[in-house]
C-alpha cells in the first residue's frame, strides 16, 4: 500500500476451498496499513533506520510470515509522533504515476502569478483533476529550478482533492506556515512548510508546501514578492518626478520617468547624464540639490543618448551594467514578450528603447492581456479622439494592432510619452505591432 494513502489493494492466498488464513489475512492487513496510515517502512528498506536482512526478524514489517507481528522502539516512535512523519510520502519517488511531473513547478508558478495580480484563490483543478468525490491525496518532491538564482528543494502535498472544481480552491494570503524539523528528501532538520486552506471547507488545509529552512527566505520572496510592490510605488514616483520635471502632463518625459523609476528600485544612478541630473526637476538643479545623480548617460542625458549609449553597451562603460536581450529564432514575439516578463517579475531590470528618441522600463506585475478596441478605429487606424486621450483600460492606443494580429499578452511596462504616463501600461500604449517590433531590449546585469 502506497505511504499516506487512503486505499490500497491486499493479496492473500487461499486453499484449495477458496478460504483465507485469519491470521494471513489479519497480519497483511496490517503490514499494508503500516505502510498507508503510519508511513512505516520495511525492515529491510535502504531507507530505514536500520536496515535488516529480509525475512530474519519477527517484525510486522518483514517478510516472515502470519506470525511476525512485532513492532520496534522506533516504530511505534513513529506511530505516535505524525510530526515526524507528516512529510514522509516526499521520501518516496514517483508516488502517484498519474500525476504530472510538472506539478510542483506549475502551482508554485500558479500562486506566484496570482498573487502578482494582486489574486488571492487557486483552483487545484486547474493542476489536477479527480473523478471521486471521496478525497484524493496527492504528494510530490523534487528540486525546482525557476533560473535567476531560484532553485528550490520541494515537497507538495495536495489534500482532500474532489471531483468539484468550485471545492478545491484555496486561499493564498491567509496562510499558515511554520519552522518545525522534518525528515524527509535529504533533508533531516527544520523545515518551513505553508499551509493553504480550501475557500469553500472549513479547516481542511487543501495544499501543504515545505523547503528546507535554509531556502525559507529566498522560496517566500519567490512566492510572495515583495519587490511586486516596491516596482508600484517606484514607478508611481517616478512619474510624479518627471511631471514636475517637465512641468506638466503634455510633455515626454521617458528619459526622467526611467531613470528614476530605475534608481528607486535598484538604487543605482547609472542612467543620469554623466554631467548630473536631478530626480525631480531640470531647469533650477545643481550639485546642492539633494536629489542631484551622476550616472553614465553622455551629453544631457535625453531620452536619445539613453538609446544610443544602451546601443554601444558591449563596448562602452555601460558594458559592466547592461546586455542586449534577443528573441530566439526558435520563439515568437508573444513568446520572447513572456520571457521578458517572466524575468522582470523574478526581479530582473529590463530597459526598453523605441526607435531613436523613446526609452520605458518593463515593471513586475504578471503579463499584460491584450484587449481589442477596434471598435474605436476605421479598422485600420485610431480614431483621433481615442489617439488624444487614451484610456488604457480599454487598451488604447494600439491593442487591435495586436490583437487582431493574434498577440493575446504584451509585457507591463512604465510609459511617459507625449499623452501616456502610466506606471502600469501595456507595452502598445504609444506605439503599435509594427513598432513594437523595433524595441530593443537590455537587462541589468550589475551586481
Amino acid at each position: 500500500m502506497p505511504f499516506n494513502r487512503q486505499f490500497g489493494f491486499v493479496v492473500v492466498p487461499v486453499d484449495g476451498a477458496g478460504n483465507v488464513d485469519a491470521a494471513t489475512l489479519a497480519r497483511t492487513a496490517a503490514h499494508e496499513l503500516g505502510h498507508g496510515i503510519f508511513s512505516l517502512r520495511h525492515t529491510f528498506s535502504t531507507k530505514n533506520f536500520v536496515p535488516l536482512p529480509q525475512g530474519t526478524t519477527d517484525n510486522l514489517m518483514d517478510y516472515s510470515g502470519s506470525t511476525a507481528t512485532q513492532l520496534n522502539k522506533y516504530q511505534r516512535d513513529l506511530i505516535h509522533d505524525p510530526n515526524r512523519v507528516l512529510f514522509a510520502w516526499a521520501e518516496e519517488e514517483e508516488e502517484g504515476a498519474l500525476v504530472d511531473d510538472k506539478i510542483i513547478e506549475n502551482i508554485l508558478t500558479g500562486i506566484r502569478n496570482t498573487v502578482n495580480s494582486n489574486g488571492n484563490e487557486l483552483k487545484i483543478s486547474d493542476y489536477y483533476t479527480t473523478t471521486y468525490s471521496y478525497g484524493v491525496e496527492v504528494s510530490k518532491w523534487k528540486v525546482v529550478d525557476f533560473g535567476e538564482g531560484n532553485k528550490f528543494t520541494v515537497a507538495l502535498y495536495l489534500h482532500k482533492v474532489i471531483d468539484e472544481a468550485n471545492k478545491n480552491i484555496i486561499t493564498l494570503l491567509n496562510k499558515t506556515e511554520e519552522i518545525k524539523k522534518r525528515n524527509y528528501l535529504s533533508v533531516n532538520g527544520n523545515c518551513l512548510t505553508l499551509y493553504f486552506k480550501y475557500k469553500e471547507r472549513e479547516n481542511i488545509y487543501g495544499l501543504e508546501i515545505a523547503v528546507p529552512e535554509t531556502e525559507a527566505e529566498k522560496f517566500k520572496e519567490y512566492l510572495f514578492p515583495t519587490f511586486i510592490e516596491k516596482f508600484k510605488t517606484s514607478s508611481e514616483q517616478a512619474i510624479k518626478d518627471a511631471i514636475n520635471a517637465v512641468g506638466n502632463n503634455s510633455n515626454p518625459a521617458c528619459n526622467i520617468c526611467t531613470r528614476a523609476a530605475f534608481y528607486y528600485v535598484i538604487g543605482d544612478p547609472v542612467l543620469f547624464p554623466k554631467k548630473g541630473s536631478c530626480l525631480d526637476e531640470l531647469a533650477t538643479c545643481n550639485s546642492a540639490n539633494p536629489n542631484f545623480k551622476k550616472g553614465l548617460i553622455n551629453n544631457e542625458g535625453s531620452a536619445t543618448d539613453i538609446v544610443s549609449d544602451l546601443a554601444d553597451c558591449k563596448t562602452n562603460e555601460l558594458k559592466n551594467y547592461f546586455t542586449e536581450e534577443v528573441k530566439l529564432e526558435t520563439e515568437t514575439y508573444e513568446e520572447f514578450w513572456k520571457r521578458l516578463q517572466a524575468k522582470t517579475d523574478q526581479g530582473t531590470i529590463i530597459i526598453g528603447t523605441y526607435k531613436t528618441n523613446h526609452v520605458f522600463m518593463v515593471v513586475a506585475g504578471g503579463i499584460y492581456e491584450v484587449v481589442n478596441n477596434i471598435e474605436h478605429t476605421d479598422g485600420r487606424y485610431l480614431d483621433e479622439k481615442y489617439k488624444q486621450k487614451p484610456i488604457l483600460e480599454q487598451s488604447d492606443k494600439y491593442g487591435f494592432s495586436f490583437a487582431t494580429r493574434g498577440i493575446t499578452k504584451v509585457p507591463r511596462i512604465l510609459e511617459c510619452g507625449v499623452t501616456v504616463k502610466s506606471s502600469n501600461a501595456p507595452l502598445y500604449a504609444n506605439m503599435d505591432y509594427n513598432g513594437a517590433l523595433l524595441i530593443k531590449w537590455y537587462k541589468y546585469i550589475k551586481k
